[in-house]
């Protein structure tokens, strides 16, 4: 699944970005339903290379982009194209022939450290996967990296399945490969994400809003009752709460949202999402209120299935 394999660097991009000061933008294009046949380890690992070097030769306040799009070359094949573009220090005219050579550094490679192995493993894992990477750049401006590779669809009695396995982990299996298929079919969603750590809310927020849903977000427990008790009827699918938050935290704002007078109080579903995973922690948060309880770092497809479960549930609830 092309956008559960992307997870990882977004999470990543977004990391590196608020760590050195760069705005880190994310872009997915074309037609990039269902299950392709590929090494997902090592485009994950060209992917890390080629953003690390564009955060590595970037300065503070500089802006990192990541745009994936799949061209459909035939029935069951597409061209994944990835670009990471970097408005940072750029490469000498003089080097460019020599980039993809191992052990090779241009200017501000021996200040920023490295060996210079990276974009000669890179080159060659897109070569093996019959692909190639192709390179634009200009000193001072920046660089653009273009990786292109041949994918094939996989058709859908293909996909394995385990065979004799209890039916929970078949059904993980199933989670996984339908995803990123859900994305798209949720339709006027909006959550409301109560979060007090700037990165986790800038990383979850853009997955979410990459699946369509609009989230609210909320820093502490008691800015999130506010947003809920302003809130109009059916207005939010669900709240996701932080459990350690300053001022209130998640189960106190639970028990506050559950006491509360508005219609939605008693039944909107509430998602505790904490690292705190022992069942007596599962434990406290029940007995608050929450309806789910899902450890960090949060399992995206997990999450979507589980938001996807409350919006059959809403509508059901309506007709």
């Amino acid at each position: 699944d092309i956008h559960e394999l992307l997870h990882e660097s977004v999470v990543y991009g977004y990391t590196q970005g608020q760590l050195k000061e760069q705005e880190f933008l994310v872009q997915i294009k074309g037609e990039m339903e269902g299950i392709f046949e590929g090494d997902s380890l090592r485009i994950n690992q060209i992917l890390i290379n080629l953003l690390s070097n564009a955060f590595k030769y970037t300065p503070p306040k500089g802006k990192i982009s990541l745009s994936v799009e799949a061209e459909i070359l035939e029935e069951s094949s597409v061209l994944l194209q990835i670009e990471v573009k970097d408005n940072g220090i750029g490469i000498h005219k003089s080097f460019m022939k020599k980039l993809f050579l191992p052990f090779e550094q241009g200017k501000g490679g021996l200040e920023a450290g490295g060996t210079g192995l990276g974009l000669a493993i890179s080159q060659n894992l897109a070569m093996l996967m019959g692909g190639q990477i192709f390179v634009e750049s200009e000193e001072g401006r920046g660089s653009v990296f273009r990786v292109e590779l041949p994918l094939k669809r996989k058709v859908e009695h293909v996909i394995p399945l385990i065979q004799g396995k209890p039916q929970e982990v078949q059904e993980e299996v199933d989670v996984a490969a339908t995803a990123r298929k859900m994305v798209g079919k949720f339709e006027n969603t909006r959550v409301l994400l109560a979060e007090d750590n700037e990165m986790n809310v800038e990383i979850e927020k853009t997955l979410l809003e990459m699946c369509n849903i609009s989230v609210d977000v909320a820093r502490n427990g008691q800015e999130c009752v506010e947003l809920f008790r302003r809130s109009p009827a059916g207005f939010y699918l669900a709240i996701l709460m932080d459990i350690q938050m300053p001022i209130l935290n998640g189960l106190e704002a639970t028990k506050a949202i559950r006491k509360m007078n508005h219609k939605d109080a008693k039944s909107i579903p509430v998602v505790a999402m904490t690292a705190n995973a022992f069942s007596s922690d599962i434990g406290e948060s029940m007995a608050a209120g929450m309806t789910k309880h899902i450890p960090k770092p949060i399992d995206m497809s997990v999450l979507f299935h589980l938001l996807k479960e409350f919006e059959k549930a809403k509508k059901h609830l309506k007709q």
